[in-house]
């Protein structure tokens, strides 16, 4: 008597963490699966550095007589989808050291030895998987399916020489727009970061003429797992915020206000080529309307942003505690009459302010990305402080419905969104 699992179904080299991560595993040696209270006890765990592992022992199914565990709660707690700050730097940054973690699973036989349960009692060990990763994505149900069912799933957002100018940004945005003023990141996910060392962008005039070619280098080295998963500067104030230490072709300002539109591509130096798609960044102007930038968490992990540049309504909803105060007033020479101390006070007030936000006309792409600005549960806006500098306001999103416009049908059409502010404002309490 041996045991002898194999592993029928294991998770994708690259998994979004908030969907199911999956195995599931036999135990072919039929006398070890007969022995008393027999169960496949798994354990995932992180590498050296990460303090947690997870075990949990399975009884196996009923009718095959395998076991089955999802991991993805258990992984999820270390991941940690954050905007980056503002006015950094450098064109490449690491999204977040735990953006991405790397992580084993191991199965392993137990059942009772003279009435006590006991992990792997025959020492035939465990089985292992190779590395596996997790970032922070969270794809709609039946796309994850169909990633599932494909020959390599998630490949398409995979960085790297070898799928080349095929590899997408982690973004869905179909038409990215900045001002010259605008912050703006995009992260990429990649499974070898020594394949990204190298941004290329290249700027146009309104006709389609190439102004100016820059390359940014990628300062970052390929060994962290952090470094799998990298935010890449693409608004035009990310861009001109650049340390010219990181440009070896070209100088800042990279973006000017002769510039249209310009691109950018992730590149790997030598005989490597191409790592990414070519992304096409818009240039806009102010209108004569406020702008309010958003920067939202999509469905891939990345923050994406977008300019609300029509009529926007900026509201405040304000509460109010009361009391009435004693309509007699008695002090040391009798009773004062005043007009002030008489009546209704306040005595707590607070405010929160919103907004109501609409875009520009919008095409039907716009349209259906905008379905993940919805339901995204981290949003921003981009303001300048007293100070001037750049900064984020948090936000949260209190529209609750989004309804399917198509061109053929609908013609044009705009997208309302409403935003109420993170923080409440507070007055004077009497």
């Amino acid at each position: 008597m041996a045991s002898n699992i194999i592993i029928k179904t294991t998770p994708a080299t690259y998994s979004p963490v908030y969907n199911p991560i999956e195995i599931c595993v036999f135990e072919q040696d039929s006398a070890s699966q007969n022995q008393t209270n027999y169960k496949y006890v798994i354990t995932c765990t992180l590498p050296t550095g990460e303090t947690d592992t997870w075990q949990v022992p399975l009884a196996p199914s009923d009718k095959l007589l395998y076991g089955w565990q999802d991991v993805s709660r258990f992984l999820e707690k270390f991941i940690k989808e954050k905007l980056t700050p503002v006015n950094l730097d450098s064109g490449f940054v690491a999204a977040q050291s735990t953006g991405i973690i790397e992580y084993t699973i191991s199965i392993e036989s137990a059942w009772n030895v003279a009435g006590v349960f006991t992990i792997d009692p025959d020492g035939v060990g465990a089985v292992t998987t190779s590395s596996l990763y997790a970032w922070g994505a969270s794809f709609d149900y039946h796309d994850w399916i169909d990633q599932l069912n494909d020959g390599s799933p998630y490949n398409t957002w995979i960085c790297n020489a070898t799928n080349g100018a095929n590899a997408r940004f982690l973004t869905n945005n179909p038409y990215i727009q900045t001002r010259l003023t605008d912050l703006g990141r995009i992260n990429i996910l990649t499974d070898d970061p020594a394949n990204i060392d190298e941004l290329l962008i290249k700027t146009y005039d309104s006709s389609g003429t190439l102004i100016n070619s820059f390359v940014v280098d990628n300062p970052l080295g390929g060994t962290p797992v952090g470094n799998r998963v990298l935010s890449i500067a693409v608004g035009a104030q990310s861009l001109n915020n650049i340390n010219p230490i990181y440009i070896s072709t070209g100088a800042q300002p990279i973006i000017t206000s002769s510039v249209s539109y310009y691109t950018l591509q992730l590149d790997k130096t030598g005989a490597g080529g191409t790592s990414s798609e070519l992304l096409t960044v818009h240039l806009e102007e102010d209108c004569r309307y406020e702008t309010y930038r958003l920067h939202f968490l999509n469905k891939y992990g990345s923050f994406d942003f977008y300019n609300f540049t029509s009529r926007n309504e900026l509201k405040s909803s304000t509460t109010r505690k009361t009391y009435t105060r004693n309509e007699t007033i008695i002090e040391t020479d009798g009773i004062q009459y005043a007009n002030w101390n008489n009546g209704k006070s306040d005595y707590y007030v607070h405010n929160r302010d919103s907004i109501k936000l609409r875009s520009d006309y919008v095409t039907e792409d716009q349209y259906t990305w905008f379905k993940e600005l919805v339901n995204s549960p981290q949003v921003f806006i981009e303001y300048s402080n007293f100070k001037g500098d750049k900064d984020y306001k948090p936000v949260y999103v209190t529209t609750t419905n989004w309804v399917e416009k198509k061109t053929s049908i609908d013609k044009l059409f705009k997208f309302e969104l409403d935003v109420e502010f993170g923080h409440i404002n507070q007055r004077q309490r009497r």
